[in-house]
């Protein structure tokens, strides 16, 4: 029962470490789309034409 303590710290840590990861991941995925969404118009077109 000693290490009571440190048990929690390190479940703590843990759950803190899962989290930030989760929002790391989430952060990415949304700027992803968000370039997807706003420079699409930037995308090469095709003309139907071989150059």
């Amino acid at each position: 029962m000693a290490n009571l303590g440190s048990a929690c710290r390190s479940v703590t840590s843990g759950i803190a470490a899962v989290l930030s990861a989760a929002i790391a991941f989430t952060l990415v995925w949304l700027f992803r789309r968000i370039e997807a969404r706003l420079l699409a118009f930037q995308r090469p077109q095709s003309t139907g034409r071989a150059a």
